[in-house]
C-alpha cells in the first residue's frame, strides 16, 4: 500500500490537503482488482469481511516518549535522567 500511496513522495501544504488526497487514492485504489480474486474488486472483497473483523474495544496507548543517545557505531542509549 505504501508503494502504492506515496510513489513517488508527494508534498502537501496542509494535513487537509493531504487527507483529502489519500481519500481520493484510496478510493480509486478500491476499484482495482483484488490480488488473490482479481474478477472482484478490492472494495467488494473488503465490504465482505467487513462484518467478520472484531471490533477495537481497546483504547490505543501506543505511543511513549524516551531520551536516548545513538553512538557513532549506531548503537541506541537510553539516557536516564
Amino acid at each position: 500500500m505504501r508503494e502504492w500511496l506515496f510513489t513517488p513522495i508527494l508534498r502537501f501544504d496542509t494535513l487537509a490537503d493531504l487527507n483529502v488526497w489519500l481519500a481520493t487514492r484510496c478510493t480509486e485504489l478500491a476499484k482495482r482488482p483484488h490480488p488473490t480474486w482479481k474478477e472482484r474488486p478490492i472494495s467488494e472483497v473488503f465490504a465482505e469481511e467487513q462484518p467478520c473483523l472484531r471490533p477495537i474495544t481497546a483504547t490505543f496507548d501506543g505511543y511513549f516518549e524516551q531520551t536516548s543517545r545513538v553512538s557513532s557505531t549506531c548503537l541506541v542509549i537510553d539516557c536516564k535522567e
